[in-house]
């Protein structure tokens, strides 16, 4: 009889948990997978206005960048989608014909290049240049990135426009948003935003100036990290290098051999059909990191990612600039912020070598 008891004091316990969870997430959806987003539809209509931000805890930066072209008033004729390796690159490396934006966000894979510029297409509009920033785990099919799923309806559109034989189909856009209610990342997410807000911390704030310590987000999308980053000592970067190749190395773990060639070849193929100008950027990795994934064969093809696009690149007639290899450059440890980041001056000398 006790068990019994005990048993039904557990189920009724784990039910009421269970129903708070789902409540929790529903009411308090931080990142708007229910309801829009106010403090992300506010800050992205001031980026596309052309103000500048100051940005501080979690949000959603897919379903940030898609609130933004969706304020823009006139769509940019060059865009720029990369990973964090790639957000530091702003307007003024390129020549002003139209504006320019940086798409980038923190591990784009693959599917965040077919998502973003599937926000273009449903205006029937895409950018007369497009600059990809390719990492090496965009063809690493175990790179465990997942957050392009934010954008799953914009991708799955665009998808459709590729190739319909390449589109896989989990679960449909309604269940994987309703999945969000009993997500403990999304939990977590939300009672982090819970904390700023009592804390009368707004993620998003409008700033006149860059010369504060914190995230800046430009009007052109580039980003400025807070001081500890912006000016970190070269003892600290090389550091925090050396400590990036002790355990497993981000998104290249299990990379066996190329994939996703085929799906990057059609999005690259379904560009160029439609007139537009197609820019391949590598940025490079921190010496030490190099090196190190040059000479343990675990990580070849991580070399095979950079011969293929640069193969590719020939054969399409796109212009190719950077390499994962610093020493092409002449980069050293103090070029960088950390073991895969490097400081905005890199991609400067790579996109104006001869200013």
């Amino acid at each position: 009889m006790k068990n019994k008891s005990f048993l039904i004091g557990t189920l009724m316990i784990t039910t009421v948990l269970f129903l708070g969870q789902i409540s929790f997430n529903y009411f308090f959806d931080s990142y708007g997978f229910f309801r829009k987003n106010t403090n992300i539809d506010t800050a992205s209509k001031a980026i596309a206005d052309g103000h500048m931000l100051s940005m501080q805890g979690n949000y959603d930066e897919r379903v940030f960048q898609q609130a933004i072209v969706e304020h823009f008033k006139e769509k940019p004729q060059q865009i720029l989608i990369g990973s964090s390796r790639s957000m530091m690159i702003p307007s003024t490396f390129f020549q002003q014909n139209g504006r320019f934006f940086n798409h980038s966000v923190s591990g784009a894979s693959i599917e965040d290049y077919i998502a973003i510029l599937g926000l273009y297409k449903k205006h029937n509009l895409f950018p007369k240049t497009v600059i990809l920033g390719i990492d090496p785990w965009i063809f690493n099919k175990n790179n465990h990135q997942q957050r392009w799923k934010s954008l799953n309806e914009s991708y799955t559109f665009m998808m459709s426009k590729l190739n319909k034989d390449l589109l896989t189909s989990p679960s449909s856009s309604n269940t994987k948003r309703y999945a969000q209610l009993i997500n403990f990342e999304n939990t977590k997410n939300n009672l982090l935003h819970l904390k700023e807000t009592l804390k009368k911390e707004n993620n998003f704030k409008v700033t006149a100036t860059d010369q504060i310590d914190a995230m800046i987000k430009k009007p052109d999308g580039s980003i400025l990290y807070p001081y500890k980053i912006r000016y970190k000592k070269d003892s600290d970067t090389l550091t925090e290098a050396k400590a990036y190749i002790t355990g497993p190395v981000y998104s290249v773990e299990d990379f066996q051999s190329l994939s996703n060639t085929q799906l990057f070849e059609n999005l690259i193929n379904h560009l160029q059909n439609h007139g537009v100008t197609v820019i391949f950027f590598l940025p490079p990795y921190h010496p030490i990191v190099y090196h190190y994934l040059a000479n343990n064969p675990k990580y070849h093809s991580v070399l095979e990612a950079e011969n293929y696009v640069r193969t590719f690149a020939q054969q399409k007639n796109i212009t190719l600039l950077g390499s994962y290899n610093p020493d092409i450059y002449h980069f050293r440890s103090n070029d960088f912020t950390d073991g895969m980041h490097a400081k905005e001056s890199v991609a400067k000398r790579i996109f104006n070598p001869h200013p």
